[in-house]
């Protein structure tokens, strides 16, 4: 299957959708455990990088082993995730607003980069705020960008070679509108949940 395939796009759109959910909605109290997951990932294929052995029960030993021992340092270092918590709002704000004003290039660039420092630093002062505000804005765009995709017209994919060249959508402002909505209603549930 590549993804020029509408059956992939659709699984795919679908999956960011039930991901978005509950990313929007219960995205602080699963951090800890999406950091293990990411931890588990990145010991794995560090020690891939690094592993020398040809004997597959060697090289899935010290996949699991890295793989677990980069979970449980993720999930003790729940402070830096909330710097990347606060990066990744950064970017998303930056990227969707970008959209919207049609930005493109170094334009865009600079927008995103500005932002994700300014979410980095902000995640210095107020970690938890910022873990809730990252996932449910997170979240909410990845349930209104797989939504669109799921509408007929709603959102388009250009893909060439297996690869995404462009991505477009109706009306960006109506896009960023509805994705602020989704947004701050998974953030007021999750303050509200945090009571």
């Amino acid at each position: 299957m590549t993804l020029d395939n509408p059956t992939v796009i659709a699984f795919i759109a679908l999956f960011n959708v039930i991901i978005g959910s509950i990313t929007c909605f219960f995205g602080f109290r699963v951090f800890r455990i999406y950091l293990g997951v990411i931890g588990f990932l990145l010991g794995a294929v560090l020690a891939l990088a690094v592993i020398k052995s040809d004997q597959p029960a060697v090289q899935w030993l010290t996949l699991i082993v890295a793989g677990i021992a980069g979970a449980f340092l993720f999930y003790l270092l729940w402070r830096i995730g909330a710097l990347l918590a606060g990066l990744l709002l950064g970017a998303t704000v930056g990227l969707m607003v970008a959209a919207a004003l049609t930005l493109s290039g170094t334009t865009l660039l600079i927008v995103v980069a500005v932002c994700a420092v300014i979410g980095i630093l902000l995640s210095f002062a107020l970690a938890k705020v910022i873990i809730r505000l990252s996932t449910a804005y997170t979240g909410g765009a990845q349930i209104v960008l797989g939504s669109l995709l799921l509408i007929p017209g709603g959102a388009s994919i250009s893909v060439v070679g297996g690869q995404i060249t462009s991505a477009s959508s109706v009306n960006s402002m109506v896009v960023l509108i509805i994705w602020l909505a989704v947004g701050t209603f998974g953030f007021l549930y999750q303050m509200r949940a945090a009571r």
